[in-house]
């Protein structure tokens, strides 16, 4: 059985069709079943966000027991391990597969790191590693498209993003499906828990596969840039071993997605210079961006100025553009997982997909949020 996957939906023209194949009857991902994982009760608790103490309490077992499983000290009767589970919302033998993939805390990339809580950044990264587990799970039984994304340490952001156009044979015309352009080019996009209020977006690589977690509660534009902005970070930062979070690297990724959705070339010839507040609109609509990303964007690039621009963000908020973005376009969703989760004849199921993962069908259901419909 073969499935043809759109190459990322560029405005008149796209690469030749990947195909994905159907490999071999849905089993777990684990390679090696073990009595307890330690990682697996960690990885739970903090995707719950519960404390130990709450956890014991919830799960009738001391605090200092419950230290012990995590530390892998000792392992809990199997009695506890279903207290453990029912408590923690995942399937008991969760708990016996393999165990799950490290992931640096320094590969993750928090756009807000200062000011996202602790708590949701360990349950972040809990995401990632899950990620990495649900994809291994699909690559068992489909053939997904390999990595082809650059690294562009030392490059300008400018310079990053017009050379990833120039590889990825985008020209200069506005990008039709951010989210599948990614896809094609081997980045993994999962949807990013919606309690977590503080967190924008984040990216990460492990295995020299790159990972996006994006927000599917914003405008399409919006989501459309977090995509950018996470590209931007993987080109530029791939190879960076400063701290996550700084707002050096945030503006450079900023730069790389408003350079990279954007590009000078053609903005130039659109006679866009001392442009009006319609004429933003109208232009905004052609790049499939925000109004105030366009604005930005002809700001940096001289063809606004200082009080123009100031003006320009001042009249657009009064019209809604600074939280929303009124007649907006409609979220991008994955060509991919719907592929994989409901157009092929074999497809995989929630229910058979989260019992291999030992998850609830819930917590699979939060990953693919909004990214695809038909989920049942």
């Amino acid at each position: 059985m073969t499935l043809s996957i759109i190459q990322g939906g560029l405005a008149g023209a796209q690469d030749a069709p990947r195909t994905i194949r159907s490999k071999t009857p849905l089993t777990t991902p684990s390679r090696k079943a073990t009595e307890f994982s330690p990682s697996r009760l960690l990885w739970a608790r903090d995707h719950s966000m519960m404390t130990r103490s709450e956890l014991a309490h919830a799960a009738n077992v001391s605090v200092s027991a419950l230290a012990g499983y995590e530390q892998g000290r000792t392992v809990p009767a199997p009695a506890t391990q279903e207290r453990l589970a029912e408590a923690l919302g995942i399937q008991t033998h969760f708990f016996s597969l393999e165990e799950l993939d490290e992931i640096c805390p320094e590969a993750v990339s928090f756009r807000k790191a200062s000011k996202t809580s602790k708590k949701h950044q360990r349950a972040a990264r809990g995401d990632a590693r899950m990620a990495v587990e649900i994809f291994h799970l699909l690559e068992k039984h489909f053939k997904l498209p390999s990595p082809q994304v650059p690294s562009l340490s030392g490059f300008t952001p400018t310079d990053a993003a017009e050379l990833v156009r120039e590889e990825w044979h985008l020209g200069d015309r506005p990008i039709t499906d951010m989210m599948s352009l990614l896809e094609s080019k081997g980045i993994r996009i999962l949807s990013l828990d919606h309690r977590y209020t503080d967190v924008d977006a984040f990216c990460f690589t492990q295995d020299t596969t790159p990972y996006i977690f994006v927000s599917t509660a914003k405008s399409g534009e919006r989501q459309r840039f977090d995509l950018a902005h996470e590209l931007g970070h993987l080109v530029l930062h791939s190879d960076d071993d400063e701290s996550t979070g700084s707002k050096e690297r945030e503006k450079e990724a900023q730069d790389f997605a408003s350079a990279f959705l954007m590009p000078a070339s053609r903005i130039y010839t659109q006679n866009m210079r001392n442009a009006h507040i319609q004429r933003i609109i109208e232009a905004k609509a052609y790049w499939r961006v925000s109004a105030m990303a366009m604005a930005y964007r002809l700001h940096d690039l001289g063809l606004l100025g200082d009080w123009q621009y100031r003006t320009t963000a001042v009249e657009l908020t009064k019209r809604g553009y600074r939280t929303g973005e009124p007649d907006g376009i409609i979220p991008e969703r994955s060509q991919l997982l719907h592929k994989v989760f409901h157009a092929l004849d074999k497809h995989l199921t929630i229910r058979d997909t989260a019992n291999a993962l030992g998850i609830q069908r819930d917590i699979l259901r939060v990953y693919l949020r909004d990214l695809t419909i038909g989920i049942i």
